[in-house]
């Protein structure tokens, strides 16, 4: 009899013990990923220069996707403030294990000193920034077959696009996507010049090389074009 209530009062403490162990364990491995990133992030801010900032709540930009918790670095090259930052992203729950992967991606970001006010979107086709509204939508053509194919166009106006888009801007665009388009990528708007690459593991030498040809279109877009 004795023996059995000590069974009993075993499997109690098990059934009430069991949630708090399962919390802690989580809180262990999550805590062990954060603790990874921030090394990372660490090393990547020693190695480009930029300031580490612990949380993304005290990032000078804010973005969708940003957890407070992430840390974030903050750089400037040349005239351009630039800005490094992790993404996770939790995919559609699976039928088979009925749960959804997360994913990370690594956000880099040049900020362009004054708004281009062209309302510009430029990005490859079926690119992780490309929405559903714009795969519904017709983007802009500006009679270069091999850009066309590469770039999704959207602008206020055709013609100044066109005008904007000169020979130079163009090979500057397509070489940067070309360098980067096996790791993510790139976007140009009216303020930023930004790239997603896949993953939260990148080396510093492909984030600084991807930072590099960001900068470079970020120059050619804020440059006046040459006057013929």
């Amino acid at each position: 009899m004795h023996e059995g209530n000590e069974m009993n009062i075993f499997l109690l403490c098990g059934i009430y013990l069991s949630p708090l162990i399962f919390g802690l364990a989580i809180y262990a491995l999550l805590r062990y990923i954060k603790m990874q990133w921030e090394k990372r992030f660490l090393e990547l801010a020693s190695a480009t220069q930029f300031q580490y900032l612990p949380s993304a709540q005290n990032a000078p930009y804010r973005r969708r996707g940003m957890r407070r918790g992430s840390p974030v670095l903050l750089g400037q090259i040349d005239h351009f403030s630039c800005l490094i930052w992790l993404q996770e992203r939790r995919t559609a729950t699976s039928t088979t294990s009925g749960h959804g992967r997360v994913k990370h991606y690594t956000h880099l970001e040049v900020h362009l000193p004054q708004t281009l006010n062209l309302g510009l979107n430029i990005e490859p086709e079926l690119s992780r920034f490309t929405s559903l509204f714009d795969l519904i939508t017709s983007d802009i053509q500006i009679n270069d077959e091999v850009f066309d194919k590469m770039f999704r166009i959207k602008a206020h106006d055709p013609n100044t696009v066109y005008q904007f888009l000169t020979p130079q801007r163009k090979i500057a665009i397509y070489n940067a996507q070309q360098s980067m388009s096996q790791l993510g990528a790139m976007q140009i708007t009216d303020t930023t010049v930004e790239a997603q690459l896949y993953g939260g593991k990148l080396s510093p030498d492909e984030i600084i090389s991807v930072m590099k040809q960001l900068v470079a279109v970020a120059h050619q877009v804020t440059t006046l074009p040459l006057q013929k």
